[in-house]
Parts: C-alpha cells; structure tokens; sequence
C-alpha cells in the first residue's frame, strides 16, 4: 500500500507542469513511452510501473498506459486490484479497439 500511495504521488507535480507554457506534454509522453520501453527491457519493473503510472496522470483515459501499469505490475509487489479500481473506470472505451485494450489490462491484473 505505501509503495503504491508513492506511485500516485508521483502524478501529482506532472499536472502542475502541464499548464507551464514551456511544457510539451505530447513530446514528454513520447519520453515516457521509451522510458518504459527501456524498462522493460532492462526488467526494471518498479520505474517501468512508475512511468505508467505518470502517463496515467497526464492522461487519465489512456488505455496504453493502463495496458502498461498491467504489464509492469506483474513484477512488482503492489495491490493491482487497487491500479483497477483508481484507473479503470476513467480508461476510455470510446471505440473497440480501447475496449479491447483496457479489457486485456483488466484480465491481467486479476490474474
């Protein structure tokens, strides 16, 4: 529980910098998204669970990200049935393909 209070404040001084006119939130996304990648690959779970997590704060419908908070929690010691209840409702479901996408990341944090 107080690793995953953690990760939720790291979402917090994100928001503040999004209405700075110096930030570009979609070039800092792309930053995230290879952060992550790296990782992964490096098994890295807990940063890559973070960086979802901070994806989440800028953009609290992104599925992808969700999908990769799923992913990452798999290796790290966190409660996943509460990334479900804080992110899941709020994960778009705007066409089939983001159903499809938060239905996946749904099946893998209750398994």
């Amino acid at each position: 529980m107080k690793q995953f209070c953690m990760l939720l404040l790291i979402g917090f001084p994100v928001l503040s910098l999004a209405g700075s006119n110096d930030f570009n939130v979609v070039e800092y996304y792309s930053e995230l998204s290879e952060s992550y990648n790296i990782s992964i690959s490096e098994k890295n779970y807990d940063r890559a669970l973070k960086i979802a997590i901070e994806q989440l704060a800028l953009d609290p419908a992104d599925s992808i990200a969700y999908l990769r908070a799923a992913i990452a929690s798999q290796y790290v010691d966190t409660d996943r049935t509460q990334l479900i209840e804080m992110y899941s409702h709020a994960i778009s479901e705007r066409d089939n393909y983001h159903i499809q996408i938060k239905t996946l990341a749904n099946v893998i944090l209750q398994n």
